[in-house]
């Protein structure tokens, strides 16, 4: 996914990654576990239907990557 949003790069990877802003992905599980760093794991629960995996790339503030199941 990629989108253009007007704003400095930090803040927008920032607000991104915080689970308290709304419009991210964090923002909306019913259940979250996340340790955002290269090798660290995600796993998220919205209405039932788990997604998990590892964060295989971190470079704050331009790139956050990790694969999913």
């Amino acid at each position: 996914m990629e989108r253009t949003i007007s704003a400095p790069r930090y803040e927008v990877f920032d607000g991104w990654m915080d689970p308290g802003v709304s419009g991210n992905p964090w923002n909306v599980a019913d259940k979250l576990l996340l340790n955002p760093h290269v090798n660290g794991f995600f796993y998220r629960n919205i209405k039932g239907a788990p997604h998990y995996g590892p964060i295989t790339e971190m470079e704050r503030p331009s790139r956050m990557r990790h694969t999913w199941m």
